[in-house]
């Protein structure tokens, strides 16, 4: 499991994106707010929690922000939190969610699966290149994230988990 996590944190440090919900203010979209990582499924196996535990992502329209955890192994527990930009493209089924990771080679595209189901959002990725087409790893490498909104964001002074 640490592996997926230290794959989360290698692909979506120094991220760039292009599309915005920001000019979207009529509806907000529902993948705004601040999640609480629950649980963490890679290659057909649930983490203990020792990958997770603490772990928040943070999506504003523009940029999903990260905090590592607590117990986050791979030296990665207490670090700042990441920022980077996203897009969503909801016309596919399953909805994309992706990022444009810089590799020392220049950029790639991090592509992702996401849905927001009975209340929790769920986010897939791929070790390899490619998207994930299922929200379940099984026979795969692929990690899934399960996360539960927060209801009661801290303020952005501090915006702290």
């Amino acid at each position: 499991m640490k592996l997926y996590v230290v794959l989360l944190f290698m692909c979506l440090f120094e991220l760039d994106g292009s599309r915005s919900f920001a000019d979207e203010p009529a509806q907000a979209h529902p993948i705004i707010g601040r999640w609480q990582v629950v649980a963490l499924e890679g290659s057909g196996k649930m983490d203990s929690g020792i990958s997770f535990r603490g772990m928040q992502f943070k999506f504003d329209g523009e940029t999903w922000t990260t905090w590592p955890g607590n117990t986050t192994p791979a030296g990665i527990a207490g670090k700042p939190p990441t920022k980077r930009k996203y897009t969503i493209d909801d016309s596919h089924s399953p909805k994309h969610l992706d990022v444009t990771v810089k590799t020392k080679d220049g950029s790639r595209m991090m592509q992702t699966i996401y849905k927001i189901e009975d209340g929790k959002l769920h986010i897939c990725m791929g070790r390899a290149n490619g998207r994930p087409v299922a929200f379940s790893t099984e026979g795969t490498r692929n990690g899934c994230y399960v996360a539960n909104r927060v209801e009661n964001e801290p303020d952005e002074a501090g915006d702290q988990p």
